[in-house]
């Protein structure tokens, strides 16, 4: 992912997560990347971390305790109404505001094949973010 902001444990706050537009995490044992958490904010920026394997290029571990307390909805078994959820196959999910629905799906295009929303969502929400700031 180019052009991402690495985050760590004092990163994660309350605020990021309400500027947050479009959240992707993905199970410890999830094909791609176990662990990851990709925030794409209002401003077009991404935040990215990897609370169970550790950030690629830092090595830091952000405590999963702390992504969960400052996004409790992560954990819930339902979303709130403007929230959309897709899960993207073999334990990675994204979540994303209502308000981004028809312009997300109309961007990602027809799926072809497994894995291609997986592949292509950080563009699309990247895309959509950057152009509405």
């Amino acid at each position: 992912m180019a052009d991402v902001i690495h985050l760590k444990d004092e990163d994660i706050t309350k605020e990021l997560f309400d500027r947050a537009q479009f959240i992707f995490w993905a199970t410890g044992g999830a094909m791609g990347e176990g662990g990851a958490v990709c925030i794409v904010a209002d401003d077009g920026k991404s935040y990215y971390c990897n609370c169970v394997y550790g950030d690629r290029e830092t090595g830091c571990i952000v405590n999963p305790i702390a992504i969960t307390k400052a996004c409790p909805m992560l954990e819930a078994d339902e979303f709130p109404e403007d929230w959309v959820y897709h899960y993207l196959g073999f334990g990675n999910n994204l979540l994303y505001r209502r308000e981004h629905d028809e312009e997300y799906c109309r961007l990602l295009g027809k799926a072809n094949g497994a894995g291609y929303e997986y592949q292509n969502w950080h563009g699309v929400a990247v895309k959509l973010c950057s152009e509405s700031k």
